[in-house]
């Protein structure tokens, strides 16, 4: 065997990882309670939402927080949605709401985080669950 050939093995295994396709990656899922709401955060191959904050406001629940890409993806936009949604105690979805992620003019090296925030209408129970997930694919999932 070559010198070269053992130097071609370690490159080839670094960007065959890295072809690693959505389908193929499990989401991630965090739990956790802000404000006396139980809160379920997913990731997708790409970012995850983090700093997730609940409010009471006049008309609802304000739910906000912050998109942050994955360190793999450096050279990639944060492209996608937010997808807010209300869960009951049966894990049925009460409603849901898709937030488009807007688009940066800033270099996307540079693109690695985004805020958003939603008010969601009504009253909200604290049995409910909030699950407040990254999307990369069309907002049709989502029914209520």
């Amino acid at each position: 065997m070559n010198k070269s050939a053992i130097y071609i093995l370690p490159i080839c295994l670094v960007f065959s990882s890295c072809a690693i396709s959505p389908t193929n990656t499990p989401e991630v899922s965090k739990q956790f309670v802000a404000n006396g709401y139980q809160i379920e955060t997913i990731a997708s191959q790409y970012a995850y939402p983090s700093h997730i904050q609940i409010e009471s406001v006049e008309k609802g629940l304000m739910v906000k927080g912050q998109i942050i890409r994955q360190s793999l993806f450096k050279t990639m936009h944060i492209r996608g949605h937010v997808d807010v949604e209300v869960l009951d105690t049966q894990n049925q979805l009460i409603s849901g709401t898709a937030i488009p992620l807007k688009h940066s003019i800033v270099h996307a090296k540079h693109d690695r985080r985004r805020a958003f925030s939603v008010v969601i209408p009504g009253d909200v129970p604290k049995e409910y669950r909030i699950r407040v997930r990254h999307n990369i694919g069309t907002q049709d999932h989502l029914t209520k």
